[in-house]
């Protein structure tokens, strides 16, 4: 299974104001695959997200890298897809995006990003990883390529874009239809001007940290990743092998926005200069104009909490603050989600993550995250459960006759809700197996055991 995580607030300035508490799946109906296209997202297969945007008019795109496709998902949650026939390889260009196919790695253990970004004009923009490609689709569903010779490189800064060498990671669009990607192998960002042209925006091809204070292709810079552009066209890249976050500003001057060059977790209520952050994914509210960072500490033990993901928010005035620490993400046992490939906010202040099964190996389930709301008190982990030794729902799907099983928890409560969200069963969770005999109409429900401040939610399809 794979589903979205979704952060929904009132008002949503980050930390500052009350939360709405629930938690329910956005998108996936607990099994790996590919389904769905025409009903309700929750009822769709999905295998192994890596990205996600979303557009002006509220609709949600997903990076499903596993399916080698993109689906979305509109306003009245249907799902649908917009991109990749399921096979992989390199066609399609000038024709139907739905025809056509992408190459990345689709398997377990190998996340090869297949990041995607949309623009003012409707445009999706797709980096089709393995074929060294970034894909372009138009509002009307046809695909060409915008960038890339399916050659692995660095070249061709004030030329086509078509017939330049790359290696892109992530990708964002400016208000202008620009595109922007970060290429982690060759220490550059780079742009894709309207006209096609491609150049070097920060980075000189060799890693280290130099520049602040200069242009930014002069400046030396280590693995960028995440990139976003606020609404005044600065662009902020994470300099994940310097610790920092960097900006270039409109004039293409380059500087230190967050980070001191320590992997580490510290510096709440300073300025996100002076603070210790390991930024890996980042997202631009369009509510208040703060940037989000996720951040990622090295873990030192398995208690260790600084050493987990954590989402900090920098405001305008450059003062860092966490949204949420390591605690909240507790997995199962003593393990954390330690990382998140992509978060996205929308212009109704919703934040959307997928965190990163790969950092996960070995112990938890790789197809699963949830869409889940913090509480408006900081105390207590409604969670996000990878572990299925810690709570497991079987079988599944089931006519109604299946079995709660727990082995870290004991005691607590039971509940069963329709996929409207209507509670339609409760009953105490006592020891490790409980069985459940319920006479349910057929659709999807969510199960949710709350015990001991936890609350685990598992996905259930009942059939007759």
């Amino acid at each position: 299974m794979k589903t979205f995580t979704k952060i929904l607030s009132a008002t949503f300035t980050f930390g500052l104001t009350a939360l709405m508490a629930q938690s329910v799946p956005f998108i996936g109906n607990g099994t790996i695959g590919y389904s769905g296209d025409g009903g309700p997202a929750t009822s769709a297969q999905l295998k192994y997200i890596s990205s996600f945007c979303g557009d002006a008019a509220g609709n949600i795109f997903v990076s499903d890298f596993g399916n080698a496709d993109v689906r979305k998902v509109n306003t009245s949650s249907i799902i649908s897809t917009v991109a990749g026939n399921q096979i992989q390889g390199f066609s399609g260009d000038g024709g139907l995006a739905t025809s056509a196919s992408f190459s990345v790695n689709g398997g377990f253990g190998a996340p090869e990003n297949m990041d995607i970004a949309k623009d003012a004009a409707g445009n999706l923009y797709v980096n089709d990883f393995k074929n060294f490609r970034i894909r372009k689709v138009t509002a009307a569903g046809i695909i060409s390529t915008l960038a890339g010779t399916g050659l692995a490189g660095y070249t061709g800064d004030g030329g086509l874009a078509t017939l330049a060498k790359i290696k892109a990671v992530n990708l964002t669009c400016d208000a202008t239809g620009n595109v922007y990607f970060s290429d982690a192998t060759n220490n550059v960002v780079r742009k894709i001007s309207t006209s096609g042209i491609i150049t070097t925006v920060a980075g000189t091809g060799i890693s280290g940290f130099s520049g602040d204070g200069s242009l930014g292709d002069v400046a030396k810079i280590n693995t960028p990743g995440s990139l976003v552009i606020d609404a005044s066209g600065n662009l902020f890249f994470s300099d994940r092998g310097n610790n920092r976050i960097r900006k270039v500003n409109t004039s293409g001057i380059i500087s230190t926005y967050g980070g001191n060059g320590l992997s580490s977790y510290s510096g709440d209520g300073g300025l996100a200069t002076s603070a210790a952050i390991c930024p890996t994914s980042l997202a631009i509210s369009p509510v208040t104009g703060n940037l989000i960072v996720v951040s990622m500490s090295h873990q030192t033990s398995l208690s260790d909490l600084n050493g987990k993901c954590n989402i900090r928010s920098i405001s305008l005035a450059g003062v860092i603050t966490t949204v949420r620490d390591s605690s909240y993400f507790l997995m199962g046992g003593s393990q954390y989600v330690q990382n998140m490939r992509s978060i996205y906010v929308d212009g109704s202040a919703s934040l959307y993550f997928s965190p990163d099964y790969n950092i996960c190996v070995g112990f938890c389930d790789p197809g699963t995250c949830y869409k889940t709301s913090l509480a408006s008190s900081s105390t207590g982990i409604e969670a996000l459960d990878f572990d299925n030794k810690m709570v497991n729902v079987y079988p599944n799907p089931s006519n109604g006759n299946f079995n709660v099983e727990s082995t870290l928890i004991e005691n607590g409560t039971i509940e069963v809700f329709d996929i409207a969200g209507k509670l339609v069963h409760t009953q105490p969770l006592n020891g490790s197996l409980n069985a459940m005999s319920l006479n349910l109409s057929p659709g999807n429900y969510n199960v949710s055991i709350k015990a001991n401040g936890v609350t685990i939610n598992k996905k259930i399809v009942i059939t007759k």
